[in-house]
């Protein structure tokens, strides 16, 4: 904003501090036994590679402070039959935009102390979100949000600075594509490795067709990243929370084979998770042995609403461990009847004893809490209490979790 008086610098001082300033493994993953251990070396070898400076979470932070390209414009296949959210319908966090106008802070990015507007036609600060992102220091201080227009966006975005929060005015039409490279490493339509990230009310997709192996739609390499109603659309391991602790509210994430994946201690409050073809399982966890936690879900659904291939009754299962201490727990979550009776599945030397697979309060079709695989699983209620937000992400209190 520009600002003509002395008087009108003051003003927007005063206002600024007033702000909160089946079993059988596909094909694709068989490939050395599978598509992440076809990475799992190179994701190992990853995770010195790719999370140079960034720290495996451990026991000592509670697994909390652990410190791309042809675009399909909205790729029809996947939007096929896509629901609008996950059960929200817009940008609501408790907060809404203060002004649809160009540079106007946002409450959905407390404390702001700059604000970025990106148009793809035009009539913004920048056209392209990763010129937007370029502008702000690599050492950067305080939030900078970056406000995009509706619109897609057609570009891999890299975002490697701090405090950076990424908001649209709504998911279904605020649209970050492309088609991205099958490497987990160092492919994903967005990749996000800034610590005390937030993004609200954005798509973010890969638009790599089914049978494309691996398309990341993104990847999230940080500590305390939020997002809060968007969407994560593709196939094959959809959204990678290589390591950090990360927080999702009211999300949609789509895919078919372990679309939600990797070493970050997550949350997910609200959620809805959809099956858009078949597939082995939907998460794969590869927890550190020393993380307390590891992919919590809490409240939402499981579904299944295919695009390009049927989806089976009883046919996906709810993790299978891409690492031996693999830790994931459903609490409250609504189950489809494309859920595996057995709930839980091997991958490749990785079996099931040393996992950390629960469920508690599990409903619908897919629920099967008496299966002898699933039974031993089951938590008790005072054990259930004890998963909550700020239980599995402390001291980290993500500012979209609350009402």
């Amino acid at each position: 904003m520009r600002f003509a008086t002395v008087a009108g610098v003051i003003l927007v001082l005063s206002l600024c501090l007033g702000l909160a300033c089946g079993p059988e493994l596909p094909p694709a993953h068989d490939a050395g036994t599978t598509a992440h251990d076809a990475g799992a070396e190179a994701s190992d070898a990853a995770t010195s590679a790719a999370d140079a400076g960034v720290e495996t979470p451990d026991a000592s932070t509670s697994a909390a402070d652990a410190e791309v390209e042809t675009p399909g414009a909205g790729s029809a296949a996947l939007d096929a039959g896509r629901p609008t959210d996950a059960g929200s319908t817009g940008h609501d966090a408790g907060a809404t935009v203060a002004d649809a106008g160009h540079g106007e802070f946002d409450a959905r990015c407390p404390g702001a102390s700059r604000v970025i507007t990106v148009a793809p036609s035009g009539g913004g600060d920048f056209k392209t979100i990763q010129a937007a992102v370029d502008s702000i220091p690599a050492n950067n201080p305080a939030p900078v949000q970056i406000r995009l227009r509706p619109g897609t966006y057609a570009e891999h975005v890299d975002i490697t600075q701090p405090h950076v929060c990424l908001t649209g005015d709504d998911a279904e039409s605020t649209i970050i594509t492309a088609t991205a490279g099958t490497n987990i490493v160092t492919g994903g339509t967005v990749i996000v490795t800034g610590a005390d990230f937030s993004a609200a009310s954005i798509t973010f997709e890969n638009s790599a067709p089914n049978g494309s192996a691996q398309a990341v739609a993104l990847m999230a390499k940080g500590s305390r990243q939020q997002f809060l109603d968007c969407r994560f659309l593709s196939y094959q391991d959809t959204l990678y929370v290589a390591s950090g602790t990360q927080y999702f509210r009211r999300c949609y994430i789509q895919g078919s084979t372990d679309y939600i994946f990797g070493e970050a201690t997550a949350v997910f409050e609200g959620c809805t998770v959809n099956n858009v073809a078949d597939g082995s399982a939907i998460v794969a966890p590869r927890t550190p042995q020393s993380a307390p936690y590891g992919f919590v879900f809490l409240g939402g659904s499981l579904t299944a609403t295919p695009t390009t291939s049927p989806v089976g009754a009883h046919r996906v299962h709810l993790g299978r461990p891409w690492g031996p201490y693999a830790a994931a727990t459903f609490i409250g979550v609504s189950m489809g009847e494309h859920i595996a009776g057995e709930g839980w599945t091997t991958m490749g030397p990785n079996d099931l004893s040393n996992t950390r697979f629960r469920e508690y309060d599990s409903s619908g079709p897919g629920a099967n809490p008496t299966d002898a695989t699933r039974a031993p699983r089951q938590l008790t209620e005072a054990q259930a209490n004890g998963y909550t937000v700020s239980s599995v992400l402390k001291p980290w209190a993500p500012g979209y979790s609350n009402p």
